[in-house]
């Protein structure tokens, strides 16, 4: 990855869950969904990182 990407792509990943929880009827309001969603990105990204520098050893 360049970059641009490793810097963008976790802020990426977190606006995609806001826009995916909008999509699905939640709002502001709905904070337990909204934290739900942030740790599971979070791990998913978590995942991803630990992922590519496996790849690379």
């Amino acid at each position: 990855m360049n970059d641009l990407v490793k810097r963008w792509w976790p802020l990426c990943l977190l606006i995609g869950g806001g826009v995916l929880l909008w999509l699905l009827g939640y709002g502001t309001q709905d904070r337990a969904a909204i934290v739900f969603m942030a740790l599971l990105i979070t791990a998913a990204g978590g995942y991803l990182i630990l992922a590519e520098r496996q790849k690379r050893n």
